[in-house]
């Protein structure tokens, strides 16, 4: 009986010991290339962040790439555990964390990346952004749910949401169909690659829009229930992406 009681004791010691499975976890992204964060199958600095993080955490992640609105949803209501990457915003952190500062704000340095918003018009053009003000923009194109639309229209400004890309909002900027373009630096400069005709025609203004500070924004329920893994994400996060490999990586895509 002795012996028996010690196996036992010896086979649950080596249960506790083992390591565990990896715990799984559901991401969401824009499913639409979004250079040079995330492009073509699974390219881009944000999808290297986040898979060097599952790696180093032990983290099978499923990545689901989305509508940006429909992936938001998703987080909101816990079908995705997690989004990137996510600008801050008073409406998304009622549904999802973020990695704060003791006054409640966000910490930049457990961010994922870093973009501007860049004002784009058609050469030409009167409509202009400067000093914090727009000036002849009857309509303006962002991106469908993008984080600045709520403030810029506290700002008076009509908004085109509806185009999932930043090539369709060039599109609209060149025919006319809108005034100002507002979109994300890396995205732009992608697009005018793609489409070289329109540099001779679209212009960004001098002044950004602002800078956006981005971040892997996770379900709250979901952090709720593991307190220790979702600071651990971030802190990782901030690792990989201090890292030589990054910087590396950075150069590479000319960013």
């Amino acid at each position: 009986m002795r012996n028996m009681t010690k196996g036992l004791a010896v086979g649950l010691f080596s249960l506790l010991a083992s390591p565990l499975l990896a715990a799984s976890l559901t991401l969401c992204h824009e499913d639409v290339d979004a250079y040079p964060w995330i492009f073509g199958e699974k390219d881009g600095l944000d999808r290297y962040v986040m898979q060097t993080v599952a790696k180093r955490l032990g983290l099978a992640v499923k990545y689901r790439p989305l509508p940006w609105k429909r992936c938001q949803f998703e987080v909101k209501n816990g079908m995705s555990q997690g989004m990137f990457s996510a600008a801050f915003s008073a409406e998304r952190s009622v549904y999802a964390d973020y990695p704060l500062q003791p006054d409640g704000q966000p910490n930049r340095a457990m961010r994922m990346a870093q973009d501007r918003y860049l004002v784009y018009r058609h050469m030409g053009s009167n409509a202009d952004w400067r000093d914090g003000e727009f000036r002849h923009v009857r309509l303006a194109g962002i991106q469908a749910g993008y984080s600045i639309g709520p403030e810029l229209r506290t700002m008076g400004l009509t908004l085109d949401e509806r185009s999932s890309s930043t090539d369709d909002l060039f599109r609209k900027l060149d025919s006319g169909a809108i005034d100002v373009a507002i979109v994300l630096q890396g995205q732009a400069a992608h697009a005018l690659q793609q489409f070289p005709q329109w540099t001779s025609r679209l212009e960004a203004l001098p002044e950004p829009y602002r800078e956006n500070d981005m971040y892997l924004a996770l379900n709250k329920t979901f952090c709720r229930q593991n307190k220790d893994l979702c600071p651990r994400l971030w802190q990782e996060i901030r690792a990989v992406r201090e890292s030589p490999e990054y910087r590396q990586l950075q150069q590479k895509y000319g960013f």
